[in-house]
């Protein structure tokens, strides 16, 4: 009966972790990938256990991206996840656009929780005065 109050209490203190790396406030141009950093320390489930949520910009309601670092099927074209490293489950927005800023929130849940601002930057006048200049050209 001892040996397994003592087995449980060793596997509570290891399901649970902290966050060691966590999200920075990101600006990227329109159109390219962002990667937003998160860790755990978790010895167990390691990146598995970690949590992705979006706070749409200019609204009160959270988007969940992935759960134990796994994306839903209607996810996959907008985002991906980044387990290559132990403990890592590193968000990647993929083609980005103003829809997709905001802030992202990574968890350990019932642990820890960092967030992080993702901005997205419109294409630069100068490439769009280029491309109108083009259009000109080409009707005349």
């Amino acid at each position: 009966m001892i040996i397994q109050k003592i087995d449980r209490c060793l596997v509570d203190l290891q399901t649970e972790g902290a966050l060691v790396v966590t999200p920075d406030n990101t600006a990227v141009l329109s159109e390219q990938s962002a990667v937003l950093r998160c860790s755990t320390d978790n010895s167990v489930f390691g990146g598995d256990s970690i949590t992705w949520n979006r706070q749409v910009a200019g609204s009160a309601s959270n988007e969940l991206l992935a759960n134990g670092c796994r994306l839903p099927s209607s996810s996959s074209s907008l985002y991906s996840v980044d387990t290559s490293s132990a403990g890592h489950c590193d968000l990647v927005v993929n083609n980005t656009s103003a829809s997709l800023a905001g802030v992202y929130t990574c968890s350990e849940p019932n642990v820890q929780t960092a967030q992080a601002f993702l901005t997205i930057i419109g294409k630069p006048l100068s490439s769009l005065a280029l491309s109108a200049k083009a259009i000109i050209l080409s009707s005349s």
